[in-house]
This record gives C-alpha cells, structure tokens and sequence, in this order.
C-alpha cells in the first residue's frame, strides 16, 4: 500500500466519521400529531344530547323517535369499532351529520366545527350512512302500482296545492359557479339548480 492510498483511506475515514458524528447530533424532528386537537376534544362534545324534543326536529328535520328508528335500522351498518389508537365515531354522530348534510346542504367545511369530524371523514360517514340508509329503506316506500293509485295522487295534489295533473314534488339546491351565461338566472346570479 502507497502513501497516495493511504491518504484516501484516512480521507474515507474522517468523512465516514464525521457524517457519524452530524447523525449523532442532529435533533430529531418532533412529530405532528395525525388529527387536530380541535377533532381529538370530539369526546367532550355533548351536542345531540342538549337537544330537547323541538330543537332534534330543528336540526335534523325529524323527531326524536324517529330519529332513534333509524339508528336502529342502520345502526349496525355504519358502527365503527373502536382502535388502540382512537376511539370511533358513533352512531348517532354519524347518522346526525348525514341528516343534517341533507337537510341543510351545508358544506363539509362547516359540518367539520359543527361536529368536530374532519371534512375528509364526514364525506365517507355521508356516503356510508346514505348507502346504510337506501339499503335499509328501499322496501317501505310505496310506489304506486296502477293508473288508478296515480290518478289518486293527482287528485289530492290538486285538492291541497291546486296543482293539476301534478303526481310529485321535488326539492333541490342551487349552487354558484362562474360559467358564462347558460346558467344566468333571474336575481343576476350564475347559478344551477341540483335535485
């Protein structure tokens, strides 16, 4: 071994040594938590169980009992088990954030301080529970079978709403976007309707 080699080798050597010695006393990066705080204190929240009778009806645009009905019927479908590392969701709180999803339309954004859920978890819990709901419900709506139950329909339609040859009625939700002039409607908006 030369002198020229071994001046390589004393050269590996320290830098080997010295990248050792950086690792040693680099400080570790401390962690961020995997949720906000703000979600971890949903424990702590008492929100559907201060509502009295009237205010339930307010929020979730049912009773009480009816309420309780549907966490029967779909209750087991969407019940998560809880981990070692936090605890689930429950039933009620999830049928209650879809309910309201669905009275109100409002945004997963706001539904997220409301319930403390993130907006991420609250779009699967909605179509979890929406799924849990059709699956469990299909069979108890009556539609009509013969011309006759439809002309019935009619008739009652246009005895309490004065709405002639009316069998149905929808609601929906308008939402804004920029989009030209194809969906300009009459309060200068750019808006569409959504059934």
């Amino acid at each position: 071994m030369d002198a020229n080699d071994i001046a390589v080798a004393a050269g590996d050597f320290l830098i080997i040594e010295a990248l050792t010695e950086a690792k040693k006393n680099k400080k570790r990066k401390q962690r961020r938590m995997w949720a906000r705080r703000f979600f971890l204190r949903r424990q702590n929240m008492v929100l559907l169980k201060d509502l009295d009778h009237m205010h339930m009806q307010n929020f979730t645009r049912m009773g009480a009992e009816d309420f309780e009905n549907l966490i029967c019927l779909v209750g087991p479908k969407i019940a998560k088990k809880d981990t070692t590392f936090r605890k689930a969701i429950p039933v009620q709180y999830r049928l209650a954030v879809t309910l309201r999803f669905l009275a109100t339309g409002d945004s997963y954004s706001s539904l997220q301080y409301l319930f403390r859920i993130s907006k991420q978890l609250i779009g699967v819990i909605i179509i979890e529970t929406c799924e849990a709901l059709i699956q469990e419900l299909k069979d108890k709506i009556k539609m009509p079978s013969s011309s006759e139950e439809w002309l019935q329909i009619s008739r009652q339609y246009e005895e309490k709403w004065q709405f002639p040859h009316c069998v149905g009625s929808m609601d929906g939700k308008q939402a804004p976007f920029n989009s030209g002039s194809e969906f300009h409607n009459y309060k200068s908006n750019y808006k569409s309707n959504f059934l």
